[in-house]
Order: C-alpha cells, then sequence, then structure tokens
C-alpha cells in the first residue's frame, strides 16, 4: 500500500498456478493492453459447500464511484521479451484496488480496496472506515464476493495495507499505519509526518488472530513496509527510508533465527537500491530475480536485477514493466501480478489489479 505514504512519497508471496482460470476470469470493462487468448480453458476449480468457504465475512464496503468510460491514459506496457502483453482482472469494481497479493494455488487474490478517492477519503476523515483488506476466490472460472481480512482485530484505528500470507494460509504479515508505531511513539523524524511498520499474526480459516507488532529490531520511527517474506516465514525483505540506504527509500533484509530472534538488518545496496525510492520487493519462483518497484526511470515502474547462487545480487537493473506500476507478485508457475495506477493530471485516481503471463 504505500498509497498512504505513496501518494505523498512515489505513489506484495510466492505462489501457485490454476493459470487457466485466472486467465478467463480476467478481461473486463476497459482492458487496457490485451484480452484473454480465444479458446482458453476456464478450468475447474470449485470451491464446495457453504462449509468449505472461509470463515472470513462478507465485505459490506460499498464503492462510491462508477467507471469511467473511454481508453485508460498511459496503459501499462510490457518491456522485456520473456512476459506477454498486460491483461487486468476483472473484479467487475470500479473502486481503486492496491496491493495485490496471490494465493500459492492462483485462486485467491487479497488487496487493499478504497470506496473512493484515497485524497478525498482523508481530506473527509473517513480513511479508516473507507478501506479494508480484502480477498476474492476463485470459483468456477469467475471470481467470487469480497470477504474481509480483518487486520484491525485489536487496533480498530489502524490502517492497514501491503500483506504476505502464508503459503498454507496459517499466518499474514502486513504493515499498517497505528498508534502502536514508533513515530507515534518516539516522535516522527524531520520532514515525515506519518509512519509505517510491519505487524504479523496467526491465521486459521482466513480470520488472523490480533496482531503483533515486530519490535524494534524490525521497526522504527522511520517508515518500514511493502515487505516480502519467505515461505517458512523467517527472512524478511522491507522497504525504509531508515539512515544507511542510498535513497528516499531502500529496500531491506532482516532474517530471524528458529526461536524467532531477529538478526540484525541490512540494506540489500547496488545494483537493487540507486538514489531514488525503491519499495515492494518479490523474488521469481525460480529465485533467479528479484522484483520491485522503483523511481530510478523518472515515474514508478517495475525492475528486476538477477540474483547469484549465495544470495546475492549481480549485473545491471532492468526495466520490466511501465508507466506508473508497482506491487509485483507471483504465481507459482511464473504469472506475475501488478497493480496499474491511472492518473488524471498527475494524480491518481484509480487503482486496477493486472498480470502478465511468461513467454
Amino acid at each position: 500500500m504505500f498509497r498512504a505514504a505513496v501518494v505523498l512519497l512515489l505513489h506484495g508471496c510466492s505462489c501457485g498456478d490454476e493459470g487457466t482460470a485466472l486467465l478467463d476470469a480476467a478481461t473486463g470493462p476497459n482492458d487496457a493492453a490485451a484480452d484473454a487468448e480465444p479458446g482458453r480453458d476456464a478450468g475447474e476449480t470449485d470451491s464446495g459447500d457453504d462449509a468449505a468457504l472461509p470463515g472470513a465475512p462478507l465485505s459490506t464496503l460499498v464503492c462510491e464511484l462508477e467507471e469511467r468510460p473511454g481508453p485508460i491514459p498511459e496503459p501499462p506496457e510490457t518491456r522485456v521479451a520473456d512476459f506477454g502483453p498486460p491483461i487486468r482482472l476483472a473484479l467487475d469494481d470500479p473502486c481503486p484496488q492496491d496491493a495485490v497479493e496471490v494465493s500459492p494455488d492462483g485462486t485467491r487474490v487479497y488487496y487493499w480496496y478504497m470506496i473512493n478517492d484515497f485524497q478525498l477519503l482523508l481530506d473527509e476523515g473517513r480513511i479508516v472506515e473507507g478501506t479494508e483488506v480484502r480477498f476474492h476466490d476463485l470459483d468456477g472460472g469467475e471470481w467470487g464476493p469480497a470477504r474481509l481480512l480483518d487486520l484491525r482485530r485489536g487496533d480498530s484505528g489502524a490502517l492497514p495495507g501491503e500483506t504476505s500470507v502464508a503459503p498454507d494460509g496459517s499466518w499474514v504479515v502486513w504493515h499498517a499505519q497505528s498508534p502502536q508505531n514508533f513515530g507515534e511513539v518516539d516522535g516522527y523524524p524531520e520532514g515525515q509526518s506519518f509512519d509505517l511498520d510491519i505487524f504479523e499474526a496467526a491465521m486459521a480459516n482466513s480470520v488472523p488472530e490480533p496482531g503483533t507488532h515486530l519490535g524494534r529490531e524490525v521497526n522504527s520511527r522511520y517508515l518500514e513496509g511493502e515487505q516480502w517474506v519467505t515461505d517458512d516465514g523467517r527472512t524478511l525483505y522491507f522497504a525504509s527510508n531508515r539512515p544507511g540506504g542510498l535513497g528516499d527509500l531502500d529496500i531491506w533484509k532482516i532474517q530471524r533465527d528458529a526461536q524467532g530472534v531477529w538478526a540484525e538488518a541490512e540494506a540489500l545496496g547496488e545494483p537493487v537500491s540507486s538514489a531514488a525510492s525503491e519499495i515492494q520487493p518479490t523474488f521469481s519462483p525460480d529465485g533467479r530475480f528479484i522484483y520491485f518497484t522503483s523511481t530510478r526511470g523518472g515515474r514508478r515502474e517495475i525492475w528486476r536485477v538477477a540474483t547469484t547462487e549465495d544470495g546475492g545480487f549481480e549485473g545491471e537493473a532492468e526495466l520490466v514493466l511501465s508507466p506508473h506500476v508497482g506491487e509485483a507478485t507471483f504465481t507459482g508457475d511464473g504469472r506475475l501480478f501488478f497493480v496499474h495506477v491511472e492518473l488524471e493530471g498527475g494524480v491518481p485516481y484509480d487503482v486496477d489489479i493486472y498480470f502478465v503471463e511468461p513467454e
């Protein structure tokens, strides 16, 4: 999300297959770049009877916007040869859908939802009541109703966003603006007017327990968020503007041992980070590349850098998707999901989820 942050500054999984069903459920009104290929099989994905439904309640938020007619300004474009053209994910809702994350089997999509323009909700004091983290399940080739992923249990005033969910759904990690954050407790650094910290919780039947703040080993009075977590939950990559980086926001890495004790965080440095801003890290399913959102090209784009066998990085950063895109996340068969921000006069007015297929 950094939408609370990202609108002011710039502007989330290791996942599975079920690709053809996703493709047939993808296209909708105002598709920017491509339609699903004809003749693709929708697949057989049936969630079963009511007893098999997740324990999370149905969302009660109602969109206050209408679909805008006409072509999308500056639609997303693929800039590398190993991915196809962007395809819009059809969730039949004209309101912004940010901070995407996809389940391991590719049949669930999580995102941060706003019932109206972010700045309007902020100005009217409705930013908490008008936003939520929600998810849809794919059922028979179509996306089911929106359900609430309640990350405000025990922290009703929080503004949760970017999620990282365990492959088996047993835990969730997220960032949030919250009264518990160290920027609220210790005071903000000069020039900073808000804070993001990282939280985690156990989860059962799609219902999270009350969140646990990850403490001073991970968080600080600076921004920490836009994270990616390894499947075992022990290595955390995140974005921060804390001292020690190269630019406005940099990507950091921190690990904890089997007893849950965190080591010291380290900045990834070049070629991943730069003098610009880098956030929203994720890794390709084969581990060959780290993907991230960066402003090094002058606008919000998705880039990648090759990894090395010893866990490092090599070579120059390569532009993957542009413009006004971010939040890269993968399915296990290599489908890359992301969000595209629509601008009007340079001001964001909508966010939609897209994906590209490997070629």
